[in-house]
């Protein structure tokens, strides 16, 4: 009988990895949705204008080509319930989510700026597609979408006690404390609509969190100064000169 009832624990277990492998997929791919819908009008505007600007197209193929690199990773995933993982460069992640985020900040006028203070000889140790889209793109769009016209987010990179360090910090209303507590309970929460009315679904900091514990990393929520902005600080693993370096 105890076995049986093992049994039954493990199958509930898998069925929420699935449901939350499965709201992780809606919540990222919406995002997506978001964005190409807002190139779309764009580009169609320029068509009316009698512009045609080619780098239109160029953004929406980077969207479309990341949007099936999600989906491939939460399908690889609900295969085998882990994640490829291997040593990458931070500096092409910090390329691509600029890129990435581009217009986004240019419809709210926000500045985002990364400052990668790592040795470019240091490697995260770590799933690139999920720390690109799942984990830091999430908390960019989290921040452009809570901060106000004009804001400026920051993203910082740093190594210190052998752990390479990203800290992301905004002008937003800061994370209220009740939902600090839920995230780090990996509880849901409540959407909240952002400063220009955009809609969420609740989950992101969960998704965060999430992937964080699946690459092997440690998410810390602070709020330095309430509702003047949040600071999000993740801790990863690295790979230096060829080696992986053990914390100390």
């Amino acid at each position: 009988m105890a076995q049986n009832g093992l049994s039954k624990e493990m199958t509930k277990e898998e069925m929420e990895a699935k449901a939350l492998l499965l709201r992780t997929l809606i919540h990222d791919l919406s995002s997506k949705f978001t964005v190409m819908h807002f190139l779309i009008l764009n580009y169609r505007e320029k068509v009316k204008q009698g512009k045609i600007d080619t780098t239109m197209l160029e953004k929406l193929t980077m969207v479309f080509e990341n949007s099936i690199e999600i989906f491939q990773n939460v399908r690889q995933q609900s295969d085998n319930s882990s994640l490829k993982m291997a040593p990458f460069k931070l500096e092409e992640s910090f390329e691509i989510l600029s890129k990435r985020f581009f217009d986004l900040c240019q419809e709210k006028q926000i500045e985002l700026s990364f400052i990668n203070e790592v040795d470019s000889s240091v490697r995260i140790l770590g799933n690139k597609i999920s720390f690109e889209s799942n984990i830091l793109g999430n908390l960019i769009h989290n921040s452009i979408k809570f901060s106000p016209n004009g804001g400026k987010i920051f993203v910082r990179a740093f190594k210190e006690s052998n752990f390479a360090y990203i800290e992301i910090s905004d002008q937003g209303g800061g994370i209220p404390q009740e939902i600090v507590q839920k995230v780090m309970m990996c509880e849901s929460v409540e959407s909240t609509v952002g400063t220009k009315g955009e809609v969420g679904t609740g989950i992101g900091l969960l998704i965060v969190q999430n992937y964080m514990r699946l690459n092997g990393g440690k998410l810390f929520l602070l709020n330095p100064y309430p509702k003047k902005g949040s600071l999000v600080v993740l801790r990863f693993q690295i790979k230096q000169d060829g080696k992986f370096l053990q914390a100390i």
